[in-house]
């Protein structure tokens, strides 16, 4: 059982459905309830597209993702100085994750365009292993999930919900029991 908030109370299961053209997601818990009691309660969630506020693992201070028009992301320090750019397949889909890949205390930047994972060094770098692929384009994530103590990311398509094992380098269709 998952809570999701006062319209929804206590459900097994949650669906996303998207409208790619206004950028929005729409959720609706699947409750033992009528379908019309269910659609009155629809609530519709804006998907981010920025500019993503990041940690500057070197410097400790806030720093800037942002897209540009042609589909390149750029980090910006907090003195307006582009840092990096580097191209991307399509927009962003949703959020950028922050994530200490090497357990080191350096920040790396976790974010899906098109379906394309992608995690980037501080320096603009892919880090090894990485861009990777999803079996079909993302709509929104990635968004971290923790599951007795692994994080996975959730990444939801049009027809599925996938979690990344970045330890493990797996793309999941659902998450261990």
């Amino acid at each position: 059982m998952a809570e999701f908030g006062p319209e929804f109370g206590q459900t097994d299961t949650i669906a996303l459905a998207v409208d790619q053209t206004e950028k929005t997601a729409v959720q609706a818990a699947a409750l033992p309830e009528p379908v019309d009691t269910v659609l009155s309660s629809i609530k519709a969630v804006d998907i981010p597209s920025g500019p993503f506020k990041v940690r500057n693992s070197a410097t400790g201070k806030d720093n800037l993702i942002r897209q540009n028009k042609d589909n390149s992301i750029e980090l910006v320090d907090e003195k307006g100085k582009v840092l990096w750019k580097m191209a991307l397949p399509g927009k962003l889909c949703g959020m950028v994750g922050q994530v200490d890949y090497y357990n080191n205390g350096k920040i790396q930047y976790l974010m899906v365009a098109k379906n394309t994972v992608h995690l980037v060094d501080r320096l603009g770098r892919e880090v090894s292993g990485f861009p990777r692929q999803l079996p079909e384009n993302a709509v929104v994530g990635p968004d971290k999930v923790s599951v007795r103590g692994t994080n996975y990311w959730r990444v939801d398509t049009e027809k599925k919900t996938y979690y990344l094992n970045l330890r493990k380098n797996e793309i999941l269709t659902e998450l261990p029991k």
